[in-house]
């Protein structure tokens, strides 16, 4: 089992040791990689929220009508500047 943790381990740092050591600039690569994250997670959020409205699966925990559409609205508008973000920047 070690064997198996420093193997991904070695597969997770070895890159973004590269990463810090050949970019110029660090500051672009956070951005990038921030814009990148909205986007990606944009389908996983908009699972979550179907999700937490289903009574079936979560019970009385489980979100009104309302609440729902806020989230898609906020999720909506995360893709949206992200997506502004990459077409600013080329």
């Amino acid at each position: 089992m070690p064997k198996l943790f420093y193997a991904f381990f070695a597969v997770e740092v070895i890159p973004a040791a590269l990463t810090v050591l050949v970019t110029p600039n660090l500051a672009q690569v956070i951005l990038d990689v921030m814009v990148f994250n909205s986007i990606a997670l944009a389908m996983p959020l908009v699972l979550l929220i179907d999700l937490t409205r289903r009574r079936d699966v979560v019970g009385r925990y489980a979100i009104g009508g309302l609440r729902a559409v806020v989230l898609y609205i906020l999720t909506a508008l995360i893709l949206g500047l992200g997506a502004y973000a990459i077409i600013g920047a080329l």
